[in-house]
């Protein structure tokens, strides 16, 4: 019985000392390299009444110690460092305050659970510094931030991004909804959720999200904004994005994020990841955006080597659901766009298109389009832009207005409609392929004066590409008057590719009454049989005289036609 008793008391007197570890049942947060064993000084004890003179008595011995702060105020009066010999560890209830605009400057472990124990008395100030590997993660709810979807924790949340950026660290967010009116970093940083339950729901109508601006630097590496969910709750017309970046230097990725209800864009990413040396690239995977703004992704001038891909973005009633431009403010930038789109759900509603593309290079493999009134819309600066697998539900378009050069379109399933100005396109429904061809095109040939008594046949041109001829016309340097003696009738044959002067297709005689005055356009007559022409049939131009004939002047012939 008396062991009996003796094992009990020591089970007590263990769950006891395991308590007694935590601060309220909550074991300290950040603990990153504690001593074992290390000597332990709380603030108020006899030789360290305040904060600081605890701090400088223990700097000066240099041995391994913990410093605790009980519950209530501790000033810092003055810049205070604490060395890295001393693990600093607030109790709750301690908070730590500041006077104008001096720093504190944390140079060893810091132990702190998730309770406040900074006072963020001047949020645009970064005067909370963590030397570089301090902490694993900087918390928001040390200066105080609550994610109850209550109150405004815009200082709190800054303030944690201040020190983060200060050390190139990690925020992070905890699961929760945390209101707040936008906030801002410069340097590189990781702001890190726990997944779509970390909100930040952003209530200012012109500030967005997150967002960096300024000028690229080396300090701008490394930026990385993952597992989050950001809300909005202005209505669309005001200048808020949902994560807007701006010059970074290299190395951005966002990765597992949603943006929602953002006023403008849902991702804008501006300026140029350039220069200087070394790799420059952005990183967007598994992202969702969803309306209504502007655009739900814009790329604006010069990213090299982008990457989006995997999830749905959509402008919701804004302008395009993806918009890449390779211009600021109409400038065209020295490094071009060359992202590549892979895997990402464009769906429906847009009233533009669903992907305007006015960069260089870009490239869209296996996208999904979904009831765009414009599927794709190459415009102005485009250049070399490359699709592969696109898939939708419906009828799509393609339309380029720019106009330049061609792009290679291959291996597209469930496109059945293509609207063109003066480009390239072909839809081969037996293979599920697209090619480029001429959707429309002329072929324009000048011919050399005939005189009466001479027929000729002369060759204008070889097709490359399946083709259906649609018009044929002449235009005469001089009159052409016709009549029922001597007269002639002009035409464009074909012969199949294989020589000669193969068929007849289209024709005009010149008999009485038959007249075109000079530069007037003249057409002629089609076979309505023999329009569709396969890739290699060489055209030529025929004048066959009637009687004596009649002289024919210089004209230029004109083949109109679109690709099949």
């Amino acid at each position: 019985m008396r062991s009996r008793k003796i094992k009990i008391i020591l089970l007590i007197s263990l769950l006891a000392l395991c308590l007694g570890a935590k601060e309220g049942g909550i074991a300290p947060y950040a603990s990153w390299n504690n001593l074992p064993n290390k000597p332990e000084i709380t603030v108020g004890d006899d030789g360290y009444a305040t904060f600081a003179e605890a701090v400088a008595t223990l700097n000066a011995r240099g041995a391994e110690v913990t410093l605790v702060l009980p519950p209530g105020p501790h000033k810092v009066g003055k810049d205070l460092t604490v060395k890295s010999n001393i693990t600093l560890a607030p109790k709750r209830g301690a908070i730590i305050t500041r006077d104008g605009g001096l720093h504190l400057t944390i140079q060893g472990p810091f132990e702190c659970g998730l309770w406040q124990c900074f006072a963020d008395n001047s949020p645009s100030r970064q005067w909370v510094v963590f030397a570089v590997g301090v902490v694993k993660e900087v918390i928001p709810e040390w200066w105080g931030a609550a994610g109850d979807d209550n109150k405004d924790n815009t200082a709190a949340l800054q303030a944690a991004i201040n020190a983060a950026e200060c050390c190139y660290g990690v925020l992070r967010v905890l699961p929760g909804t945390y209101r707040h009116g936008g906030l801002s970093f410069s340097k590189g940083l990781s702001i890190v959720g726990s997944g779509w339950k970390s909100i930040l729901k952003n209530t200012s109508t012109t500030k967005s999200s997150i967002s960096r601006t300024g000028g690229a630097d080396e300090d701008t590496q490394g930026i990385l904004i993952r597992d989050l969910a950001l809300e909005h709750t202005a209505p669309p017309g005001h200048p808020v994005d949902g994560i807007f970046i701006q010059n970074v230097f290299n190395h951005l990725r966002i990765d597992r994020v949603k943006v929602y209800r953002a006023p403008r864009d849902g991702i804008s990413i501006e300026g140029a990841i350039i220069s200087k040396q070394g790799s420059h690239y952005a990183v967007l995977t598994q992202i969702y955006v969803a309306g209504p703004g502007r655009h739900g992704l814009h790329i604006n001038g010069g990213v090299n080597s982008g990457l989006a891909m995997g999830g749905r973005i959509d402008g919701g009633s804004g302008y395009y659901n993806i918009n890449v431009e390779d211009t600021i403010s109409g400038t065209p930038k020295k490094y071009p766009n060359t992202w590549t789109f892979m895997n990402l759900d464009v769906p429906g509603a847009a009233p533009a298109a669903g992907i305007r593309d006015n960069g260089s290079s870009n490239k869209y493999i296996g996208m999904r389009f979904e009831k765009n009134t414009v599927d794709i819309l190459l415009d102005q600066h485009s250049r070399g832009a490359m699709f592969w697998g696109a898939r939708r539900s419906s009828n799509g378009v393609i339309k380029n207005n720019a106009a330049v050069a061609p792009m290679f379109i291959d291996r597209f399933n469930k496109i059945r409609t293509f609207q063109n100005h003066g480009f390239f396109e072909y839809y081969d429904e037996a293979d599920g392929g697209l090619r480029i061809l001429p959707k429309r095109g002329v072929i324009t040939a000048r011919i050399p004066a005939i005189a009466a008594g001479s027929s000729a046949t002369l060759a204008i041109a070889r097709i490359p590409d399946p083709i259906t001829i649609t018009r044929v016309s002449i235009v005469p340097d001089a009159a052409i008057t016709g009549n029922n003696t001597n007269y002639f009738r002009l035409g464009v044959r074909a012969n199949n590719g294989k020589g000669g002067i193969g068929e007849l297709i289209t024709s005009l005689t010149f008999n009485l009454g038959t007249d075109v005055p000079a530069y007037k356009d003249a057409e002629l007559s089609v076979s309505s049989t023999k329009l569709s022409r396969s890739a290699n049939d060489v055209l030529m131009f025929e004048k066959l005289d009637y009687a004596g004939g009649m002289n024919m002047p210089n004209l230029t012939v004109q083949v109109e036609y679109t690709g099949r």
